[in-house]
């Protein structure tokens, strides 16, 4: 039984990545004061360390009860699994980046980012990150301000 337990934490660990989503959770609960942070994340570390206990050992129990064997759940997680590279790899959408303003071109047909609230343009995007096949890195510019509306 340890051995499986060892087993499951690993590929869990592997799987899920924690290192590479620290920066998603730390941008999460950047608003949240010091004291209540902690209270959330030991809130959530506990929940889900329920869940993963609650499975691991009922996890068959549940499985027999639905009538799916877990050959099939396995294959399911693969085919989800490559769905998902195949996501990557190939993304749904492409950025645009700009075209410098000719005598003959005098708009810029590049793609708009939003983030955080504000409005980018595309300069320039480099398909070769050290992230990986299927990431892109994009250059942006800070559009200017063209007066908008007073947010309530």
């Amino acid at each position: 039984m340890a051995v499986d337990l060892w087993s499951a934490m690993l590929t869990l660990f592997l799987i899920m990545d924690p290192l590479g989503n620290l920066p998603i959770v730390v941008a999460i609960l950047k608003n949240i004061n010091a004291e209540r942070r902690m209270k959330v994340l030991v809130r959530e570390l506990l929940l889900s360390l329920v869940i993963l206990l609650l499975f691991l050992y009922g996890g068959q129990a549940f499985l027999s009860v639905l009538g799916v064997k877990e050959e099939a759940v396995s294959i399911a997680g693969g085919i989800i699994l490559f769905l998902i590279a195949l996501r990557m790899i190939f993304p749904q959408f492409r950025l645009t980046q700009g075209q410098a303003q000719t005598d003959t071109n005098q708009s810029l047909d590049a793609d708009i980012v939003t983030y955080s609230g504000r409005d980018y343009r595309v300069t320039f995007v480099d398909p070769y990150t050290r992230y990986g096949a299927g990431f892109v890195q994009a250059h942006c510019e800070l559009l200017d301000f063209d007066g908008g509306a007073p947010v309530e």
